[in-house]
């Protein structure tokens, strides 16, 4: 049964300890009446109390049947148990139901209430409208835990969705860089092996016959590439597609470029820069660009600087900025986002966080030994 499957740790300990604790109530009362079916009533109510979470409707059904049978075969007595089942079970399924299986629990709950109170003879209708306003009152209770719980999850929803599409921007965008990377390397080699078939010698026939197959290899290659290009650039401008990729040595144009728009930078280069492959200088200048965005975007008044690091094995990047953020601004945006997945792409490190009264991006990209310079 699967309600049986979904059962946990925190289902059992409640119901195995109020049903305990009823059948105490029951040993100790002074000479209850049918103390067997008192007890069968308790265990109905531990049971509903086991599965209020898996199967609400089917506890609220239960209970009902219990109360009937015990209200008919003897005077229910009042026991604590019984009134905390009263009124955890309509906030379960308040919490659990909605619609027509909702009302079905509820009104099984309430009618388990009446049948009660008519069958104990020392309960007048007043006690009986209070204990039917407790289950009302449970079942408003779990009725707001419900809405807030799905608000909860909607916002959740929402973020990842949000997420999602971040990471699928970023990466069409990695894509269309990284396809002209690759087609500006296919078209020298297509270019280099065309100028050596021109410079062999007679008698070259299986030199040249390589050549051609690799020209003929890249040619047909370079076309396919440019079709998957022209979809992924269906929606930009074409003076913006011819562009090349920037690298590093466009750094200094785009800090220009930011302080120019009011953002006073700082950049500082230590260590001696080594060989790095086009996708790598590329997601570097990313890096900054997106992060100095952020701080002309977010952070109001602001100064910035720009450290890069070089060394034998890795590249360090540190952009860091001491101006406020507005509230709602200080979680990773869809920008830095996509700038994990750029560097989770060469095996690199991104953290982006306040540090202090500082807003701080580092990033560490290892480099490619089989780069040369």
């Amino acid at each position: 049964m699967r309600w049986l499957r979904d059962l946990r740790g925190k289902d059992w300990l409640p119901a195995l300890l109020l049903g305990a604790a009823g059948i105490g109530e029951v040993l100790v009362a002074d000479a209850p009446p049918a103390p067997g079916l008192q007890i069968l009533y308790v265990i109905a109510a531990a049971w509903a109390i086991l599965t209020r979470r898996t199967s609400p409707m089917l506890s609220a059904g239960v209970f009902l049947a219990a109360t009937i049978v015990v209200s008919v075969g003897a005077v229910p007595i009042q026991m604590l148990t019984i009134g905390i089942t009263f009124t955890v079970l309509p906030f379960f399924c308040a919490m659990e139901l909605t619609g027509r299986r909702l009302v079905l629990a509820l009104g099984a709950l309430l009618l388990a209430v009446a049948i009660r109170s008519a069958a104990d003879p020392a309960e007048d209708w007043g006690a009986a409208l209070v204990d039917q306003g407790f289950v009302a009152l449970a079942a408003a209770a779990g009725g707001v835990v419900a809405h807030y719980r799905r608000r909860v999850e909607q916002v959740a929803q929402t973020a990842a969705a949000r997420v999602d599409e971040a990471l699928e921007l970023e990466r069409t965008r990695i894509a269309r860089e990284l396809h002209d990377i690759v087609g500006h390397g296919m078209g020298v080699m297509v270019i280099q092996a065309d100028s050596v078939r021109h410079l062999l010698a007679p008698g070259q026939d299986e030199v040249r016959a390589a050549l051609v197959s690799i020209e003929q290899t890249g040619r047909e290659s370079l076309r396919e590439l440019r079709r998957l290009l022209g979809l992924l650039r269906a929606d930009e401008a074409s003076a913006a597609s011819l562009a090349p990729p920037p690298n590093l040595d466009a750094l200094g144009d785009l800090i220009e470029s930011v302080r120019r728009s009011g953002l006073p930078v700082d950049l500082r280069v230590d260590g001696v820069p080594q060989a790095m492959s086009q996708g790598q200088e590329l997601t570097a200048y990313r890096v900054v660009q997106e992060a100095l965005t952020n701080v002309l975007r977010h952070a109001g008044h602001a100064r910035a600087r720009v450290r890069i690091i070089h060394d034998d094995h890795e590249m360090h990047l540190e952009i860091a900025d001491d101006g406020r953020r507005r509230a709602g601004t200080v979680e990773l945006g869809r920008g830095l986002l996509g700038l994990r997945e750029r560097v989770r792409l060469y095996d690199g490190t991104f953290t982006a966080g306040p540090e202090g009264r500082c807003w701080v991006v580092r990033v560490t990209l290892p480099l490619d030994r089989s780069v040369t310079p």
